[in-house]
């Protein structure tokens, strides 16, 4: 508000009369001389407002854009956080752009869902590897090859120990997976987990939720 304004107002509702505006002429005299500079200063404030909001907008949909460009295939990006609207991968357990957790609870990219997390399951695996609980009853006996298919169980009992990146459990034996996935082409990695992050898009791990410093 403007300055001389709330000078107005506060000598509207002074407790000592002598201070206050004689009567309801001088008051609204006062005021039509004000009018034209608070319109003003509402006009500018207003002007700033929706400048800095567009523009702080306009800015995060670039990032969003050049991240799905860059890395979206790869880390499967495919949905959207449901609290702030950037790509976001089931992987994930936290929000890359604004630290909530759990940013995708809906399956995308496999046949089937776990009921626990709702995050996608190939129909073979028997355990979901990204929550931690009981084994699950396969939905076929076929064992389904896929492309994603990256890295190796380190149990040596295990049955298939075919890992895809960003696994936290593996999905034949359900052992805890100690490898810290990394991103392809990005360096960078998460000063807590140990995991790949990209700090030049992300504000936050999106393995472990750790505010992440942008380069």
């Amino acid at each position: 508000m403007h300055p001389d304004f709330i000078a107005f107002l506060r000598r509207a509702i002074e407790v000592r009369p002598a201070k206050r505006f004689h009567d309801a002429e001088k008051m609204v005299d006062a005021f039509q001389r004000l009018k034209p500079r608070i319109l003003r200063h509402h006009a500018v404030q207003k002007r700033r407002r929706n400048g800095v909001g567009k523009q702080q907008k306009d800015w995060q949909a670039i990032r969003f854009r050049q991240f799905k460009k860059e890395y979206g295939a790869t880390l499967h990006a495919s949905h959207a956080c449901r609290h702030c609207d950037g790509p976001t991968a089931e992987s994930m357990l936290f929000c890359p752009w604004c630290g909530k957790k759990d940013p995708v609870r809906e399956a995308g990219g496999f046949p089937a869902e776990c009921p626990r997390c709702h995050r996608g399951m190939k129909l073979d695996w028997r355990f979901c590897p990204w929550c931690y609980g009981p084994g699950l009853e396969p939905h076929s006996c076929r064992s389904y090859s896929d492309r994603r298919y990256a890295g190796r169980c380190s149990n040596a009992a295990c049955e298939d120990k075919r890992l895809m990146p960003f696994m936290r459990y593996c999905p034949w034996c359900r052992r805890k997976v100690k490898r810290k996935w990394r991103i392809p082409d990005a360096n960078a990695t998460c000063s807590r987990c140990g995991w790949g992050v990209l700090k030049a898009f992300w504000d936050f791990c999106p393995w472990c939720g750790k505010a992440q410093k942008r380069s």
